[in-house]
């Protein structure tokens, strides 16, 4: 559940500072803090938002290639089991025999 709820969040983080960094003119308010942005450097942007873009594509499979690899091959009972589930399935709905007429 928390995996669900947490997941998305670093994200948008993320490539906010991204976005963020690549600012050149930022807008001041009247009482001197900082707005948002005018004025992007657009050169940066793209080559961090690539970066990133590759960073994470070989991070993802890093993790996808290590789970394939420790993901133990299914026993002969693990196998049987499974054809008989898909046995069932394949008949109709949750293995009911279907009246043929």
């Amino acid at each position: 559940f928390i995996t669900r709820v947490l997941w998305p969040l670093p994200a948008p983080i993320l490539f906010g500072y991204i976005i963020d960094s690549a600012c050149t003119i930022w807008r001041v308010g009247m009482d001197g803090k900082q707005g948002n942005c005018w004025y992007y450097d657009l050169e940066s942007l793209l080559v961090w938002f690539v970066w990133a873009q590759i960073i994470l594509r070989i991070g993802s499979s890093t993790f996808y290639f290590v789970g394939w690899y420790l993901y133990p091959e299914p026993t002969k009972e693990d196998r049987a089991r499974y054809e008989g589930i898909n046995r069932l399935l394949s008949r109709g709905s949750l293995g009911k025999e279907q009246v043929k007429p």
